[in-house]
């Protein structure tokens, strides 16, 4: 982390925030995108990134964007599809047009 200049103080609240607020409502939990599925997909994913076949393309910001995209891929998801919040005309599906509701959502 030194090498990139990143404060660990700001990375461990950046940390804390993600896993207290991963699901969209956090009164209402989603059973499965959840900060658990979080973890455990970020956890694969640095398993994957270990392997020579894999890290001999890897430098250190790769491994470092990667863990975070893993870490926040699904932060904040509602729980339902894509046609699902077509269906019921929700803020989400108006604000994208209808189009990858969802993955234009997780971008941003």
């Amino acid at each position: 982390l030194e090498r990139h200049d990143i404060d660990m103080k700001c990375l461990a609240a950046f940390v804390n925030k993600l896993e207290w607020e991963y699901c969209y409502n956090p009164s209402r939990k989603n059973p499965y995108h959840s900060n658990i599925h979080a973890a455990d997909v970020t956890q694969a994913v640095v398993h994957f990134m270990t392997r020579p076949k894999v890290r001999q393309f890897l430098d250190h910001l790769d491994v470092f964007s990667i863990v975070i995209g893993a870490a926040v891929h699904d932060y904040r998801h509602p729980g339902v599809t894509n046609n699902y919040l077509i269906a019921t005309q929700s803020k989400l599906a108006l604000r994208y047009n209808d189009m990858s509701i969802l993955e234009n959502f997780h971008i941003c």
